[in-house]
């Protein structure tokens, strides 16, 4: 499968919303609903921006918790609609290069009992998205997710 390209803010169509926030748990709430904001803006159902709130929460907390072991760091975010009316969301962080798409996807045909515990969140940010994009470019991770209307 080909990668796609980097996500670069002139392929939108719409205004990016951006913010920034300290990478830390006190302020996941507040992400999560920008983010959930943005998506209902851009027209998406209910549903649909209940699945981004997942979605989003999954990414932020694993940043969170991993990318900056050393102390605490700043994740930004970002959310826009592109050309074909997508919703588009990013989230950039300076912490440990990790390419949650590098990971194996999770056995979920073993029993419950039989499986490792985790893996599933990375699993759910695929399923749940239409485009997923990693990349490491200038010591920053970069997440790209673009969600359409309708459930995948």
């Amino acid at each position: 499968m080909a990668t796609p390209p980097p996500f670069t803010a002139t392929a939108l169509v719409t205004e990016v919303a951006e913010r920034t926030f300290t990478a830390q748990l006190e302020y996941l709430p507040e992400a999560v609903a920008f983010l959930s904001a943005c998506a209902a803006d851009h027209g998406l159902p209910p549903d649909r921006v209940g699945e981004i709130e997942l979605v989003a929460e999954e990414v932020l907390v694993n940043i969170i918790k991993y990318a900056y072991p050393e102390g605490t760091g700043e994740v930004r975010v970002t959310c826009a609609a592109d050309e074909a009316g997508q919703v588009v969301m990013t989230f950039t962080d300076s912490g440990v290069a990790f390419d949650p798409l590098a990971l194996p996807p999770p056995d979920t045909s073993a029993d419950v009992e039989a499986r490792q515990v985790g893996g599933l969140g990375v699993f759910f940010v695929r399923e749940l998205s239409e485009e997923v994009t990693y990349e490491r470019r200038d010591h920053r991770n970069h997440l790209r997710l673009s969600f359409g209307r309708r459930a995948p």
